[in-house]
């Protein structure tokens, strides 16, 4: 069955509408010409952050950006009190 056009234009829409409520945290990494290679998205709900999405070029495989970007989120929100529901 798979993903189609129709279900990307949903999720745009929804990490669109969580971006005017500031309930997604997107966080993004570059190669040395500034080029985005990795990116991934993050829901803030209810003292949570959970991982909603990740894309990547090729390249980043091969230099780690996506646990890099993985790893940067952890620290940055590691301080941060996320309580139980």
């Amino acid at each position: 069955m798979g993903i189609g056009e129709d279900d990307y234009k949903k999720l745009a829409l929804l990490l669109t509408n969580l971006w005017t409520q500031q309930q997604v945290y997107f966080v993004a990494a570059q190669n040395k010409d500034e080029k985005v290679i990795a990116s991934s998205a993050y829901l803030l709900f209810k003292n949570r952050l959970t991982f909603i999405i990740n894309g990547n070029l090729p390249e980043s495989l091969q230099s780690g950006a996506t646990h890099f970007l993985k790893d940067y989120v952890i620290k940055k929100f590691e301080q941060q009190i996320f309580l139980p529901m």
